[in-house]
């Protein structure tokens, strides 16, 4: 069984394809992702465990206040609190 308790808003980069000339960077834009936490029994050898899922392909990145939710939401989880599902 598995257990989705927490998501945080994030950001991702996501670069703007065109043709770029020598020493030109390429250009990027920020579009809105979401990083999920799901606690599942990863089995016997694994135990409890922890997927990230980031709503979309590639990293997110995360303001300080974020962060500190993530923390908060790890936290709980490893002190084995009893989380709710969302």
């Amino acid at each position: 069984m598995s257990t989705t308790f927490k998501e945080i808003n994030g950001k991702v980069e996501a670069p703007i394809y065109q043709i770029f000339q020598k020493d030109q960077f390429p250009k990027v834009e920020y579009q809105d992702a979401t990083l999920s936490l799901t606690s599942f029994f990863g089995g016997t050898e694994r135990g409890r465990s922890l997927q990230l899922t980031i709503s979309n392909s590639g990293y997110i990145q995360l303001t300080k206040d974020a962060v500190k939710e993530l923390r908060d939401s790890i936290l709980d989880w490893l002190e084995g609190k009893q989380l709710e599902e969302i």
